[in-house]
């Protein structure tokens, strides 16, 4: 997300390098004219804020000689954007950090993402055994109430305890931004933009 209240965004810009000694080449992401030209009109945007969402094809990112990119290449990646600030001179663009990229072979990728779904299996696992817990809590309240009419402190405190143990794996399985389901999805989505073949582990994702 790019965010010039003050000014309006102008351009945007994504600087990638394949080696961090050369000097940065670049891919447009945003261009305040676009819209004017796609209708042929004298439309100018100034937004003040821009959220630039997309997956990036490294395919599309080649060396200065052609070549495509091979295992163990690295990429550099920093998003850049100017505004419509006229007066101050020499003003540089603003820059995000940057983000260094390894290309890896598809079977070094689904040996990494098979080490992340034994990960997420052993976490469902462990949820299964806290899950199980608190159920057997609820039970042992249960019975007390259905025996004696009545629960004691300690059923009360078992309640609890249950319920504390639900907030836990509610808090451990997330949501489609942090816990398992995201990884999950992640996993997932990695899968997919990386076309990876059939295979045990994307059937049991």
């Amino acid at each position: 997300v790019i965010d010039d209240s003050k000014f309006a965004v102008r351009y945007a810009w994504l600087s990638y390098r394949t080696a961090k000694e050369q000097p940065p080449r670049s891919r447009p992401q945003y261009d305040h004219r676009a819209p004017g030209r796609a209708v042929n009109a004298p439309i100018r945007l100034r937004l003040p804020s821009l959220a630039i969402d997309g997956r990036l094809n490294l395919a599309l990112l080649k060396h200065p000689d052609g070549r495509a990119l091979k295992e163990n290449d690295v990429v550099v990646l920093q998003m850049l954007a100017d505004d419509f600030d006229d007066v101050s001179g020499f003003k540089e663009p603003g820059r995000s950090h940057e983000v260094e990229l390894r290309v890896v072979s598809p079977a070094t990728l689904e040996a990494m993402l098979e080490k992340e779904q034994a990960n997420v299996r052993l976490n469902l696992l462990r949820l299964k055994q806290t899950q199980k817990e608190s159920l057997d809590k609820v039970a042992a309240a249960r019975i007390q109430k259905e025996t004696t009419g009545e629960l004691r402190a300690e059923e009360l405190d078992k309640l609890i305890q249950a319920e504390q143990l639900q907030q836990e794996i509610r808090r451990r399985i997330g949501d489609d931004k942090e816990g398992l389901r995201a990884e999950v999805n992640r996993i997932r989505q990695a899968q997919k933009d990386n076309q990876l073949p059939p295979s045990a582990s994307q059937s049991r994702m």
